[in-house]
């Protein structure tokens, strides 16, 4: 009876993913260390302001200066990509205007499309005060909008005053330095240049990982389409039951596969993190408020109100830590998984019918189901945690990582390697690990467990190459 037992919560857990992996940026906007690979466009945005002899700001051209050496094609010479007029500026003060279209190459012959933004602001008087600048590629200018996202925006540092413009006397103004990673489709050259992974999260019964360029490869079951990662750059994936969602370079989230619930519907503001759950998805915004989507079975988009440093969304409820390191639950305590412990914590990871948190101790609790021993987690201190659906495992801060519960799959047979941190899915886990030297962000990703649909077979790893 309690094998039957924990078979039924597995089956029902197979719709769960483990706790979305905050992943390092892999494109940083201006000033990366990785400026002169091939695959990046290097240079900086051009301005050219025209100012009346009142001293205000009649007209400005914008263009892109590509940065001579490697990264770039070493031209000289600005480009005017377009112009805008006081009146326009005026009209859409507050918001993204953008130019025709300008094409960037590197030095290797790849190329960006993309448009130069301009975001004016004006006082009182209507005069223009200050204008930002920025840069938005068209990735995959030749794929279909259906396949497309929404665009990445790359922001500059600096910006135009009215009193720079009046002392430029006509001058082209070069923004700050820029660098955008060409994102490629790495599925068929996982290792290559710009295709070493960075980050990896283990969903139901598919995996996704971020590449250095940027972009996102996806394996296992894609019955929903939550394999078929989107054209574009991104900082970090979180892989949850039939959908995947993404951290676009520019903030902004992208979501993919099963929406039967609204899932992948995810807002159009700036994020700073997204989790994936089992049938909706949350994120921390820009602004530190928690913002869920999907489904609401059991109150598990209703997050609370005040900041919050982090959030993972589970089966049927979802869990965040507050910057003062507080854990709050919501949505369904069918199991007594929003019943956290005291304390203060690191992070918070959701499972199916459990959470698990790390506190600033280094000590791991756990609470809500145990019937498989899911939330037993071992003495000790640990760096990681990650709540999968009726496991959980986690990495010890003096080395070696370790997996509890439920096990009928290979899930808590850790491979003997160094993992900087775990990601718990469905029936099965990842692992990352760093190589190479301190300023190399590339790591091996390694997964066990189910493999039914390929979940834990990685892409340009020897066990997918076998025949």
């Amino acid at each position: 009876m309690r094998r039957a037992r924990l078979l039924n919560v597995r089956q029902s857990a197979m719709l769960l993913i483990g706790m979305a992996v905050l992943a390092m940026a892999v494109v940083g906007g201006w000033g990366v260390g990785n400026a002169t690979t091939p695959l990046a466009v290097d240079g900086q945005i051009a301005v050219q302001p025209m100012v009346n002899e009142q001293g205000q700001i009649e007209m400005i051209k914008v263009g892109f200066r590509p940065t001579g050496g490697r990264g770039s094609v070493g031209s000289t010479h600005d480009r005017p990509a377009g112009f805008f007029y006081a009146s326009q500026l005026i009209g859409r003060a507050g918001t993204w205007l953008q130019s025709g279209h300008v094409q960037i190459r590197t030095w290797t012959g790849f190329a960006v499309e993309g448009r130069i933004l301009v975001r004016p602001e004006i006082d009182e008087d209507k005069q223009l005060t200050r204008i930002e600048f920025g840069f938005r590629p068209s990735w995959g200018i030749n794929v279909p909008q259906s396949l497309r996202g929404p665009d990445d925006i790359f922001p500059t540092r600096r910006f135009i005053t009215r009193e720079l413009a009046q002392r430029s006397t006509g001058s082209w103004l070069r923004s700050s330095r820029m660098v955008i990673v060409v994102p490629l489709g790495c599925q068929g050259a996982i290792g290559a240049l710009g295709c070493e992974f960075v980050a990896v999260s283990a969903g139901a019964n598919h995996s996704c990982a971020v590449h250095t360029s940027g972009s996102v490869t996806c394996w296992g079951s894609n019955e929903f389409g939550q394999t078929a990662s989107p054209v574009g750059s991104f900082t970090s994936v979180s892989a949850g039951g039939t959908h995947t969602c993404g951290r676009r370079t520019s903030g902004y989230l992208q979501c993919w596969g099963g929406n039967e619930d609204g899932q992948t519907d995810a807002p159009v503001e700036i994020f700073r993190t997204v989790s994936a759950g089992a049938g909706h998805s949350c994120g921390v915004r820009d602004t530190g408020a928690v913002k869920c989507w999907g489904s609401n079975t059991y109150g598990q988009i209703d997050a609370p109100g005040g900041d919050f440093a982090t959030v993972s969304a589970g089966g049927g409820h979802s869990c965040g830590v507050r910057e003062s390191g507080e854990v709050q639950c919501w949505g369904s305590d069918l199991a007594g998984q929003l019943r956290n412990p005291p304390g203060r914590f690191r992070l918070v990871s959701a499972g199916w019918l459990h959470t698990c948190g790390l506190l600033e101790t280094g000590e791991v609790r756990c609470w809500g189901a145990n019937a498989a021993g899911e939330s037993g987690p071992p003495e000790g201190r640990f760096r990681t945690v990650s709540a999968g659906a009726v496991f959980t495992c986690g990495v010890r801060e003096i080395g070696g990582s370790v997996c509890w519960g439920w096990d009928d799959q290979g899930q808590g047979n850790v491979p003997w390697t160094q993992f900087d941190y775990i990601s718990a899915g469905g029936s099965h886990a990842c692992g990352a690990s760093s190589y190479g030297f301190s300023f190399d962000r590339s790591i091996e990703i390694k997964c066990w467990g189910s493999d039914d649909a390929g979940q834990a077979t990685v892409p340009g790893s020897e066990s997918s190459r076998r025949p």
